[in-house]
């Protein structure tokens, strides 16, 4: 490149032509350009915007609260759309409809969508950012015509490949609190959250240009996009229910003796479905279509729930809210553990004492409280295992588009494969986490100075994870069932 820059007569800057499209023209050191890859496949600024708009208001009896929002960002890329918009509507009604009856209603409405370049999922960047750190400033991104080469990534970009990912989600909250009796109050809510999303994801081959304008068809392996293009959609759908009800009620005696107790249940399902379709080798890649292609479309469904049940209590006294107690308990069940193992009980205590609150600290008057509190308890914890651990479940692997799908060979080539059953835990049961905590609190100087100090433990029992590896031999992976 030197001796290029100094005295360019002389100096070959091409390879030799072995074919039309000089298919040995690669990321090599021979080239004379000065390409920084980076500012040349990025904007150095792109857009972002944001409006909301809020109102509010009401009297003694009904308040509410609406909100809405618009957002809009656009990406950095040069060659291909890369954007990301999103509407949302959030509302908040509650009004007193009796003494001893209030009802409230928050509602949240989310529609966004999200676009980016070639390649499955979206997921473009991966690769495309690991080649574009080994290119060399010295090759070129153009032909000898001054057409944007394959080595450029650019022909991808343009060929009209796109990812695009819709969702909405709607997510209902209604409630009601009711009083019958002087403090004895009963709440209770619904919560409903539902999510929709369209997946779509459009492959074309770049097109690249020969020496005499010839126009073909280009590929490569790492961004999974077959010679004649491929189209999938997915539809999918979550829906999530949760109703919660508790009551409680504080009982007083000479406002010396100070009980409470609280009741309650909580219940959740969660339930997800998907379907996709794919083929390739498109008919026309301006019209795609999974009936316009000229292979057979593949489908993939995916369905999974999971629910859990508890019920909970809560018993506290307090003397001149000096020296207090409290104590809790769990009583939970979870879908992903067999009917054997499936429910446990979690209980807790808590103690306290506000110094205070003594006669001998009146005259202290920059303490405005001073309590020390001790706790010990135990949680159950259900997320670190798999929504079917305690079931025997077998695989299944069928032909999808890109070659993607079983490696297997059989008298008729590859085919569909039903793996053999994967190992499981009927015996898998809750995570427990016990703590045991010591801590101080104060408020001083009228409450201007706060504080806490903690000395806790935390101790986890039967914790849920994944087994250890195992031996190809056994003919079967590992589970998220290990204790």
């Amino acid at each position: 490149m030197k001796r290029y820059v100094e005295n360019p007569k002389g100096i070959n800057i091409f390879p030799e032509a072995n074919d039309n499209y000089l298919s040995n023209w690669e990321n090599t050191a021979n080239g004379v350009a000065n390409t920084n890859w980076f500012k040349f496949h990025y904007k150095p600024w792109s857009h972002r915007q944001a409006h909301n708009l809020s109102l509010s208001g009401g009297n003694k009896i009904t308040q509410y609260f609406v909100s809405g929002g618009y957002y809009d960002e656009a990406g950095l890329l040069r060659f291909a759309d890369m954007d990301y918009n999103r509407l949302n509507f959030n509302s908040t009604i509650i009004t007193q409809l009796t003494d001893w009856l209030k009802f409230k209603l928050n509602t949240k409405v989310t529609n966004d969508k999200y676009t980016a370049p070639f390649s499955i999922n979206g997921t473009f960047e991966s690769l495309f950012m690991h080649n574009l750190a080994r290119m060399r400033p010295n090759i070129s991104p153009y032909d000898l015509n001054g057409n944007y080469n394959e080595i450029s990534s650019v022909p991808y970009f343009q060929s009209g490949s796109k990812y695009t990912n819709k969702n909405f989600t709607l997510a209902l909250l209604p409630g009601v609190e009711i009083e019958p009796l002087k403090n004895w109050k009963i709440i209770a809510d619904f919560n409903i959250l539902k999510k929709d999303g369209q997946i779509e994801t459009l492959l074309i081959p770049g097109v690249v240009y020969g020496i005499d304008g010839t126009p073909k068809l280009v590929n490569r392996s790492e961004f999974a996009i077959p010679i004649g293009g491929s189209y999938s959609r997915e539809e999918n759908n979550n829906i999530y229910i949760s109703p919660n009800i508790y009551t409680s009620y504080n009982y007083s005696i000479d406002r010396k003796h100070n009980f409470g107790i609280m009741a309650g249940f909580q219940q959740e399902l969660n339930q997800f479905r998907s379907l996709t379709s794919s083929a390739q080798d498109l008919i026309s890649f301006n019209r795609p279509g999974i009936s316009l292609t000229t292979t057979t479309p593949t489908t993939k469904e995916s369905r999974n729930e999971w629910a859990t049940r508890g019920y909970f209590g809560r018993l506290s006294y307090n003397f001149r809210e000096k020296y207090l107690i409290e104590l809790n308990g769990r009583y939970d069940g979870s879908s992903r553990f067999s009917p054997n193992n499936r429910w446990g009980f979690f209980p807790s205590m808590s103690v306290g004492y506000n110094i205070a609150k003594e006669n001998f600290m009146k005259n202290v008057t920059f303490v405005n409280n001073l309590k020390i509190r001790g706790s010990y308890g135990m949680l159950g914890n259900q997320s670190g295992a798999g929504l079917y651990s305690y079931i025997q479940t077998m695989g299944i692997s069928v032909l999808g588009t890109n070659g993607s799908g079983p490696s297997w060979f059989f008298q008729n080539g590859r085919e569909a494969i039903i793996y053999a059953p994967a190992p499981f835990n009927q015996s898998t049961t809750w995570e427990k986490v016990l703590t045991k905590n010591i801590g101080l609190d104060f408020d001083l100087f009228a409450y201007k100075l706060s504080g806490s100090l903690d000395i806790y433990q935390r101790e986890t029992r039967d914790m849920l994870g994944p087994t250890f590896d195992i031996a190809d031999l056994f003919g079967g992976g590992g589970c998220s069932c290990k204790q």
